[in-house]
């Protein structure tokens, strides 16, 4: 293994800019939200960051603006900004002896080698990251915003992860797109927890290993480069957010709340419902904790917190808006589901028919499966522990949202549903189980306390160790090696050099990450039937319908996956045969349309010209 793979070292220092951006800006946040006693701890002010990066991000897309001199340029003024400001505040190195180096190492080690591990990393989803989500990106980067009308993912996305992740390739590539989920994320969760812990007796020692254990130990769902971690990070934010803030809030904060709001919701739309849900649940507990303490009117106290609610709840849609107006323009709604825009209507992606009893018993079966169960039973402790108002709140927005998200999706099974909770759900967790672990050891006489800190030291060390020692199998196993070999990514430079240049391309293949966005316009398909312009793909109506559909939208060139090839991912139709032999109904459903699809492009292929076919790829210009 070569000791230097600049492929390698400039993303990994990169990203450490990236996150040293997210500082700064969260020190601007800071500022603007204003502060008596100066901003409060690093890890809480880089989840003000990510959040002023997400709401930018919006504006930038919106206007078309975003570019890698933008992005770039971003990353390093905020690095700047949070230097002069950590300077300014004085630097003072604490003097460490043997045993707390010692410490420093055991807890800095596994964060590093988890933050290595993912700067290349090697695992993808042909259904999701190279069909949509790295698209996403280097169309958001080549272009500046994001016009997808085409894709189901889109249309369920505003974005807010894409342009993150646009922070981290615009001195990259495809490699690089799961580094600030999966790496930089983790380093801001451990700041988040750190800072939590501090509230309680001050920093020590195994307040840091214990942040460590909780920031990489706990285990997510991840499937693919969606926001998973980055969700994780939001959540807390807004939990330390309304902690930090406590009863007395000022219009700036209620309005820093509510850009909180807007930033999660810009990484997955569902994540809208469970903060908001959670900002409720915040005031209505702290309107029913005052009006018992104090014995207010129960009309005031609920004017109050209704008055919260709403300006924080207006503030979001402010911050919101111009994701919500660059969806519109990419794919007809400003939020969807809610406003179906593009989706169309004789296709279901989420729902089938069930009984009220089939519902409940699809509820229960999700509440106590292995992954939901555990991570739930820490909201038991607020039988004893009351003092964490907002991590209870975070809790009931979790679970209110988590039963609708059951109640909805009942196309989907439990560990995929997982997946779409996990970011909150384990925010909700590391609150509580923080919290109760700070709030035990604080009040524990002095010798059950020593002996509480020493079983916790023996087990947190021994899962650290673990971890270090796959991630590090996980950064040796990936050192060097790419995503993409060369000769793919070179047919597909030959193939679009085939397309004349400035023209619509509709893309039915496997990986259109590999073009270029700027030359032509690429509109990629992603899961046929379910998202298109008016009056919608046509599907078993024959090629003919297909061909005038697109000519009536002005797209006469298709780019597509010979679906006959064996070395295709998504687009096979062995295995979407396979799909419609098998007894899955929503894989039957999307096995039929992609089928059709396939077929009309090959009939297609065979009455129009084609202008190049070669490594499994075909050009078709409709004459």
């Amino acid at each position: 293994m070569p000791l230097m793979d600049f492929q390698f070292v400039v993303p990994f220092v990169w990203g450490l800019v990236v996150l040293a951006g997210f500082y700064g800006w969260g020190r601007v946040v800071a500022g603007l939200v204003g502060f008596s006693d100066g901003p409060p701890d690093g890890g809480l002010v880089a989840g003000w960051g990510m959040t002023l990066a997400l709401i930018v991000g919006g504006v930038f897309g919106l206007f078309g603006w975003v570019s890698p001199t933008m992005v770039i340029g971003f990353s390093l003024i905020g690095a700047i900004i949070g230097g002069a400001a950590m300077i300014r505040d004085g630097i003072k190195l604490p003097r460490i002896g043997w045993l707390a180096g010692l410490v420093v190492i055991v807890v800095v080690t596994p964060l590093m080698l988890r933050y290595a591990s993912v700067v290349s990393y090697q695992a993808m989803s042909c259904n999701d990251d190279d069909v949509v989500y790295f698209p996403l990106v280097f169309k958001m980067l080549q272009t500046g915003t994001l016009l997808e009308p085409f894709s189901h993912r889109r249309l369920a996305g505003f974005g807010g992860q894409s342009f993150l992740q646009t922070l981290v390739v615009a001195m990259g590539n495809e490699n690089h797109v799961y580094l600030v989920d999966r790496g930089i994320s983790v380093i801001i969760v451990f700041g988040l927890i750190v800072g939590y812990l501090r509230r309680f007796r001050g920093t020590g020692w195994l307040d840091l290993v214990t942040a460590a254990v909780l920031a990489v130990a706990l285990p997510l769902p991840l499937l693919n480069s969606a926001s998973h971690v980055t969700g994780v990070v939001m959540f807390l934010t807004l939990f330390r957010t309304l902690e930090l803030f406590g009863r007395n809030v000022s219009l700036r904060q209620l309005a820093l709340l509510g850009a909180i709001v807007a930033g999660a919701a810009s990484l997955r739309a569902h994540f809208l419902a469970a903060a908001a849900m959670t900002v409720v649940a915040y005031w209505v507990i702290a309107a029913l904790a005052d009006r018992c303490a104090i014995g207010r009117a129960a009309g005031r106290a609920a004017g109050w917190a209704a008055g919260n609610v709403m300006i924080t709840g207006l503030a979001s849609l402010v911050f919101l808006a111009p994701w919500m107006a660059l969806l519109q323009r990419s794919s007809g709604s400003i939020l969807y589901p809610l406003f179906m825009g593009n989706h169309r209507p004789d296709f279901e992606a989420y729902s089938a028919p069930l009984e009220a009893i089939e519902h409940v018993s699809f509820l229960v079966d999700f509440f106590t499966s292995q992954g939901i169960i555990i991570f739930m039973l820490p909201v038991l402790g607020y039988l004893v522990y009351r003092d964490n108002r907002a991590g209870l709140a975070l809790y009931i927005g979790t679970i209110v949202t988590s039963i609708a998200l059951v109640w909805k999706f009942t196309y989907s099974d439990v560990e995929n549903l997982h997946r779409y909770v996990a970011p909150f759900l384990n925010a909700a967790f590391i609150a509580t189980v923080a919290g109760l672990l700070g709030y035990l050891r604080s009040a524990a006489v002095s010798v059950s306390a020593r002996w509480v800190d020493r079983a916790l030291w023996a087990v947190f060390l021994i899962v650290l160790a673990d971890i270090a020692v796959r991630d590090t199998d996980k950064l040796i196993d990936g050192w060097g090696r790419t995503l993409t070999p060369p000769s793919i990514a070179a047919g597909y430079h030959r193939m679009q050099n085939a397309v004349p240049e400035g023209v619509a391309i509709l893309s039915v293949l496997d990986q259109p990450f590999l073009l270029d966005f700027r030359r032509n316009e690429v509109l990629n398909v992603d899961v046929p039937g379910v998202a298109s312009p008016d009056p919608g793909m046509p599907f078993f109506r024959g090629p003919a319908a297909l061909k005038g559909y697109l000519v009536e939208l002005g797209i006469r060139y298709v780019a597509f996956r010979d679906g006959w090839s064996s070395n295709g991912c998504l687009y096979r139709r062995d295995m979407w045969q396979a799909h419609l032999r098998g007894a899955d109904p929503v894989l039957q459903k999307h096995a039929r349309h992609y089928l059709d699809l396939m077929a009309n492009l090959d009939q297609l292929a065979a009455s129009q010209e084609i202008i190049h076919r070669a490594d499994g790829l075909i050009v078709i210009a409709l004459r």
